[in-house]
């Protein structure tokens, strides 16, 4: 199971332990739907509130923008699932205007203010997926905020760099070319498939690995004995990524006394 599943039934149980009784309960629900929020809080059966859960280091949020190099701007794509508003428009703004040190992908990070990057991120997670808190975690503890008030814990950063469109459950009809991925890797597994999962029995020193089919890429992670296999997307297009880090660990106590009235 992935580091960040891992972290969203921690902060679910958490929450359930502290606050949850026979009418409140939490329950993740984003799984590898990015536009999903992490949990959702039912109360009497009725859901009445998201939350999105977030480590100490992640990512928080991405899009897709394509190059002109004549015009010297960059474009949105309209394959993308988040929409292109003001937010975003600032966003490419201030890329266009230091164009030369950012039309290149890379793993640098863009020279852009601060500011400009988390008025996007509230937005997002406020207005497009709709969730209104935020659990992360410390040394300390668990630390619960509402959304408008991320920037009191994290610090904030953005690259321009390519990223593989994501991933999916392999079809039955990729089964034949998994095998093949997995037999150019020296892996002799059966590969067992259904409906909800893929997946062989295999046990290596490895907690990922990545296979190259004859028509797409795989991706293994372990879990306990076994692999669990996501085919991956073949489109590698850049992407501007924000990315974040914890800087005030300590819970300030009206922010958690904000979420404790809203439920």
């Amino acid at each position: 199971m992935e580091n960040w599943k891992k972290f969203e039934i921690e902060c679910s149980k958490y929450l359930n332990e502290k606050y949850g009784n026979d009418n409140i309960n939490f329950a993740t629900d984003g799984g590898h739907n990015a536009n999903a929020s992490d949990i959702k809080m039912s109360k009497n059966g009725r859901v009445i509130l998201s939350i999105e859960c977030k480590m100490a280091a992640a990512q928080c949020g991405q899009f897709v923008l394509f190059t002109d190099q004549e015009k010297r701007t960059f474009q949105f794509s309209q394959r993308n699932k988040t929409p292109r508003d003001k937010y975003v428009n600032t966003i490419i703004a201030e890329m266009e205007k230091v164009f030369d040190s950012c039309n290149k992908p890379s793993n640098d990070d863009l020279a852009i203010p601060e500011s400009v990057i988390i008025d996007w991120v509230k937005n997002y997670y406020q207005n497009v997926k709709r969730s209104e808190f935020m659990i992360t975690k410390s040394d300390d503890g668990f630390i619960v905020f509402p959304i408008c008030n991320i920037d009191r814990y994290f610090s904030f950063s953005a690259k321009y760099r390519p990223k593989t469109s994501g991933s999916t459950h392999p079809s039955k009809s990729n089964i034949d070319d998994i095998h093949e991925a997995l037999r150019t890797a020296g892996i002799s597994a059966v590969v067992t498939h259904s409906d909800n999962e893929c997946f062989i029995e295999y046990n290596i020193n490895a907690e990922r690995l990545i296979l190259q089919g004859e028509k797409y890429r795989y991706q293994l992670k372990k879990e306990e004995s076994r692999y669990n296999i996501r085919q991956l997307s073949n489109t590698r297009n850049a992407n501007f990524i924000v990315s974040i880090s914890l800087k005030n660990p300590t819970q300030q106590e009206v922010d958690i006394k904000a979420f404790e009235h809203r439920i």
